[in-house]
């Protein structure tokens, strides 16, 4: 029975040792396998070495270069070889520092770590200035380093191997990286910056280099230098490369994640777009500092969480899809797992009231720390997995800031030349003024459907100049502008940022809105504006920015009226009717009975959700021109607390064209 189970584990090990190898390109350090044609070039290489032998059996150059070929074939056998191989050509010149680093290069591609680093080693012993040794030593304990990202002593002898090596040659591409890459872990920024600066100087055409630096300058508050390298970067990369950057699927719940991923491409990417619109701490301005972090956090999780032997990348790992959502974590814990189990780590959030924590597993101890599949962790593994699926992204944003509210409203009206006008009002809390003779910043930027910007303005505010109004206990200061343009079609992105004070603060509002061409409607009407009402004066004809008003007060508001037809005695004639509803609601407000007893409801009305306005009135008038401009004021007193609707009907009696306009309201107590 013994023999017959020895001979299964045999037949298993052969098996093992003949499957074959994912097929993924050879990549400059040599540890991975060839595609199929570089195997069959190999292969030749290797009767052409062999050939040689045969006429100088004790050539060390020749045997290494076998030992090199033989590694770069990458099965278990040929590295058996190439050891043999490297083992002869030492034999035959054991001074040679660079046998001894080709051999450590096949050992280490075994696995057999330690001995790599001492094969390393003797070669630093027989030449001190030899580059290979030295630089292939950083490589080592940077890969140890970043298995689990626990053991920082590792990261620090990494940094010292690099040092000795730019030391012996201060050009040399994959040496300037590391470096820089590994002090940006140490948040060492300037001399960071300083290696990776002189990589992408030197090696211009390498997108990971302007990744790189792109990431060190975010971090060191230079967003415009770092938007520049992360945009030289993404036009270096193939559409392959671009697509880890530009897709926002990991930072989605998870029942959005799934419809986004069946989205046609450019339908994603229009989707993706508006998303970083309305993710950006500063809408106004030509600078995403979110989306910068989103890049940073990408080229993160690939650079150090890509598993090559498993053909895995970084960003598509469970720890990738944490970083890229939450960033790296403030701690990193680490359980060997006493020989029971694979080792384990834990990355931990801090944040008050807001800290969670992240549990990995290296299930198959095979390097690929995944949410634990062992029943025996299933509490953690749901609660990593229940984590990764609800908590929405963090993001830092560098600058600091207290938050402050403003209330913005917006109408369009058409200009005599045909052209939008857009008003804006916009009501500033005196709680976020500290002093009202500091200067603010206000910005405004407007997108067309196709998220090109197309108007971007900036204006200067003191808030002790502007008009001062109350609404309700709060007082505002109200500055109100207005901007002529022509119509874009389609629905456009609108983004107000307010910056000022001391101490610094900041306030957005970022909203849809939809301008059009109103020369073309027969009849045209502006927006509805609520318009503010003073004590002092009564009703104003400044743009109301908080349509919120007391219970027993007025409603004050103005419209205008374009292109009505003329009679034949040359009048124009139209029908306006005004009323005021409650705000309709649809089923997706409801659930349960409640939503069954709305589509009964619906139902006895005949399928509509119109329901009986508490005011209605209806007026003709006859003017001879075909625009006019008009006011009215409703008195709110017979109606509850509640949120309304202003609807506005317009008809054009002479020739019968109609068309509505609608604002809501709300009256508190």
């Amino acid at each position: 029975m013994k023999t017959v189970f020895s001979l299964f584990m045999i037949f298993l090990l052969m098996l093992c040792a003949c499957t074959p190898y994912r097929d993924i390109p050879v990549d400059k350090d040599f540890l991975n396998p060839l595609s199929g044609l570089d195997t069959l070039n190999i292969k030749n290489s290797i009767n052409d070495v062999k050939e040689s032998l045969r006429f100088r059996p004790e050539d060390p150059s020749l045997h290494r270069k076998l030992a090199i070929y033989y590694r770069l074939m990458a099965t278990p056998y040929s590295r058996a070889i190439s050891i043999e191989e490297i083992d002869r050509a030492i034999a035959l010149d054991p001074d040679d520092p660079l046998n001894h680093v080709e051999r450590g290069l096949t050992l280490y591609a075994m696995r057999f770590i330690g001995d790599a680093e001492a094969a390393m080693k003797q070669a630093i012993k027989l030449d001190p200035g030899f580059f290979h040794a030295w630089f292939q030593l950083g490589r080592i304990e940077k890969d140890r380093y970043l298995v689990n990202m626990c053991f920082t002593e590792r990261k620090e002898n990494a940094i010292s191997y690099f040092k000795k090596a730019y030391n012996i040659d201060d050009t040399h591409e994959e040496t300037l990286y590391n470096l820089g890459l590994l002090h940006c872990l140490r948040r060492m920024y300037k001399t960071s910056k300083k290696y990776a600066s002189r990589a992408s100087t030197l090696h211009p055409d390498n997108p990971k280099h302007h990744l790189l630096l792109g990431t060190i300058l975010f971090r060191m508050g230079l967003f415009e230098d770092a938007a520049k390298e992360y945009d030289t970067a993404l036009i270096l990369m193939d559409d392959l490369e671009n697509s880890y950057y530009l897709d926002t699927a990991p930072l989605l719940p998870f029942k959005q994640r799934e419809e986004y991923l069946k989205w046609p491409e450019t339908q994603g990417r229009k989707w993706s777009g508006r998303f970083w619109l309305r993710n950006d701490p500063t809408p106004a301005t030509e600078l995403n500092e979110r989306l910068l972090e989103h890049y940073e956090r990408v080229f993160l999780a690939r650079e150090l969480l890509t598993h090559d032997r498993l053909g895995l990348d970084g960003a598509e790992t469970a720890r990738g899809l944490a970083l890229i959502s939450y960033g790296l974590p403030d701690k990193f814990l680490y359980n060997l797992g006493g020989g029971l189990h694979g080792s384990m780590v834990a990355w931990e959030y801090c944040g008050e009231g807001t800290g969670f924590t992240l549990y990995f597993q290296d299930e198959f101890l095979n390097g690929n720390y995944h949410i634990p599949i062992d029943p025996a962790f299933i509490s953690i593994a749901t609660a990593t997995q229940n984590i990764l699926n609800s908590v929405p992204q963090s993001y830092e944003y560098p600058v600091a800031f207290i938050p402050a509210g403003i209330h913005v409203a917006s109408a369009r009206r058409m200009l005599a030349s045909g052209n939008t006008d857009l008003e804006f009002s916009i009501a500033i809390p005196d709680s976020a003024i500290d002093d009202p003779g500091t200067d603010f910043t206000l910005v405004l930027s407007i997108f067309d459907f196709d998220l090109n910007r197309i108007i971007y303005e900036i204006h200067r505010i003191r808030p002790d100049t502007l008009l001062s109004f109350k609404r309700g206990e709060e007082s505002y200061r109200l500055f109100n502008f207005n901007i002529g343009m022509i119509p874009p079609s389609g629905k456009c992105d609108m983004a107000i940022e307010l910056t000022g004070g001391k101490p610094y603060r900041r306030a957005t509002c970022e909203r849809e809105i939809e301008i059009g061409d109103l020369s073309w409607d027969k009849p045209g009407a502006s927006d509805i504006r609520f318009t503010l009402s003073l004590s002092e004066v009564g009703c104003t004809s400044l743009l109301d920015p908080i349509p919120a008003y007391d219970h027993g007060t007025r409603l004050c508001l103005s419209y205008d009226i374009y292109n009505l037809s003329r009679g034949q005695d040359n009048l124009s004639r139209y029908r306006l009717t005004y009323a005021i509803k409650t705000v309709s609601k649809s089923a997706e407000d409801y659930s349960g009975i409640r939503k069954t007893l709305w589509w009964i409801a619906r139902s006895a009305r005949g399928g509509s959700d119109d329901v009986s306005p508490f005011i209605s009135s209806s007026l003709e008038q006859s003017i001879d021109s075909p625009h006019v401009t008009d006011a009215l004021q409703i008195e709110l007193g017979s109606i509850e607390p509640g949120r309304y609707v202003l609807t506005l009907d317009i008809e054009d009696i002479v020739s019968g064209g109609t068309i509505r306009r609608e604002r809501e309201f709300v009256i508190k107590d």
